[in-house]
């Protein structure tokens, strides 16, 4: 269970990213064969393919052509090459019949964590040619299939939401240098959701049950510090905004809808409407910081009586 959310986390950040650029999709279903799924199945849209194309090397390689993408946790095995091979196949015969045309070969993107040592003997793969490096395409130019080998990707920017799916110390190298980045990156969009979902389910998880990049993951403080500074800002701009409007409902409405995915997150809830209400009354009167801490450390009974009206709010 714990390494299907470690690996949903790579599907989800992938997903996003490729959307930037054209339609993508998880977990597509692949008839006939039995419980056959591909993990991302992206076509571009060329009037989106801007943002991808700007990221360069592997990410616009990636995004030139519809793909099969497949995500491994460790090394690519044999076994699982020639799985990529029989389900690109069936997926192609099944587009072919769904859409009734002609379509070309689509590639087939193996993005694996580690160096896959066995599938490097067993085949001829060269360099990917005016890519980052890292990446490596089969040598017979009939078959359009590549590996992305993680562990070999430059720590540069254009590369650091695909390492995000790497192994723990290429994810925690990553998300170090995402910290760094301004607040309306692309990155922080494509990524910063799916990190905090992550960190969230691997919280609430028994500790025995987590590996030891999990373990590593959950103990950074990269995501508590992240939310913190995103609610203070937050806040400090809702005041901004609101103090040069006129209208005290757009104010309130403002204000509160800034905290509200937060303290829904920390309550495993959708706020009420009374909460709501509370919740716009509280921002006007706490401090940023107060807020930042009450959001991020006060446990979820604590959040919920803070969010219950007293008798002289009603």
């Amino acid at each position: 269970m714990l390494r299907n959310r470690s690996d949903q986390f790579g599907k989800n950040v992938l997903r996003e990213l490729l959307s930037l650029g054209g339609d993508a999709r998880t977990e597509e279903e692949v008839p006939p064969a039995d419980a056959q799924r591909i993990d991302v199945w992206f076509v571009p849209d060329a009037a989106r393919l801007g943002a991808l194309r700007s990221m360069k090397g592997t990410v616009a390689a990636i995004a030139e052509a519809p793909a099969v993408i497949e995500l491994w946790s460790d090394a690519l095995s044999v076994r699982g090459f020639h799985g990529g091979m029989r389900k690109l196949y069936d997926w192609h015969h099944t587009l072919e019949l769904r859409d009734k045309r002609v379509w070309e070969l689509p590639a087939l993107w193996h993005l694996c964590a580690g160096l896959p040592e066995a599938v490097f003997a067993e085949f001829l793969l060269e360099p990917v040619p005016d890519g980052h490096g890292g990446s490596y395409r089969l040598l017979d130019q009939g078959f359009p299939v590549f590996v992305v080998v993680i562990s070999e990707l430059p720590r540069i920017r254009e590369t650091l939401l695909l390492r995000l799916l790497g192994r723990s110390a290429d994810r925690l190298a990553a998300m170090a240098e995402l910290k760094e980045l301004e607040a309306d990156a692309v990155e922080h969009q494509v990524a910063d959701e799916w990190l905090i979902r992550l960190y969230s389910d691997l919280k609430k998880a028994d500790p025995a049950t987590l590996s030891e990049e999990e373990q590593e993951f959950v103990m950074g403080e990269w995501l508590q510090q992240r939310d913190r500074k995103l609610v203070e800002a937050a806040v400090e701009v809702a005041r901004r905004e609101t103090r040069r409007e006129t209208r005290r409902e757009t104010q309130r409405e403002t204000r509160r809808e800034i905290l509200r995915p937060q303290l829904e997150m920390r309550l495993g809830r959708e706020l009420t409407r009374s909460e709501l209400a509370v919740l716009g009354k509280r921002v006007r009167e706490v401090a940023a910081d107060q807020l930042a801490t009450i959001v991020m450390q006060w446990s979820p009974a604590e959040l919920a009586a803070w969010l219950v009206a007293t008798k002289d709010q009603r």
